[in-house]
């Protein structure tokens, strides 16, 4: 399922910037982020001291999954408007995982 929203997330990339059927990791990269965090909004405004609050929060996300033994590798860390949130951190497993322990 997930591939094919990301086929048609890249497609329309490449389409809408001209670049017809050449795909290259930084167009996998939009895809995944558009279909995990949502779309980019950049016209939205947030205050100085919520973006503030933003950071911390995703840094506490950071460090947590940095210092915690085990733990989803991060992927990438935005204090930028996506979907609904005002903040998004991503974690993407080294493999698929079907089971999980609780350590």
């Amino acid at each position: 399922f997930f591939f094919f929203q990301a086929e048609d997330g890249i497609r329309d990339f490449c389409l809408s910037r001209g670049l017809g059927d050449v795909y290259k990791r930084q167009d996998f990269e939009y895809a995944y982020d558009r279909i995990t965090m949502g779309v980019g909004r950049k016209k939205m405004f947030v205050s100085d001291k919520d973006k503030l609050i933003t950071a911390y929060h995703e840094g506490g996300h950071a460090l947590t999954s940095l210092l915690t033994e085990a733990a989803t590798p991060l992927h990438k860390v935005t204090i930028l408007p996506r979907g609904g949130a005002l903040g998004f951190t991503a974690m993407i497993p080294e493999k698929d995982q079907l089971n999980m322990t609780k350590k």
